[in-house]
């Protein structure tokens, strides 16, 4: 039982650094300009802020993969407004 509960403390903490460490690819909102050549940039965002982006919709899966729903170089102040 020892070992067991060891086990599951280790992969536990494991499972915690790899989210911490992990970074998700969104792509951001193309303007008018890049939208007419085809150009996509992308944003590498930590597991934490895609969470935070997930809850107020900042963030969406279309195909499988996930896009902005704002502009990302726009400074952000203050807190956001709750969803709910």
């Amino acid at each position: 039982m020892k070992i067991l509960s060891w086990t599951l403390l280790t992969a536990s903490i494991l499972f915690l650094i790899w989210g911490f460490v992990r970074g998700h690819e969104v792509y951001d909102l193309a303007d008018e300009v890049d939208a007419a050549i085809g150009l996509v940039s992308t944003s590498t965002i930590s597991e934490r802020q895609l969470v935070i982006d997930s809850t107020f919709s900042g963030v969406q899966r279309k195909e499988g993969e996930l896009w902005s729903t704002y502009d990302r170089t726009a400074e952000r102040t203050g807190k956001q407004a709750c969803p709910t």
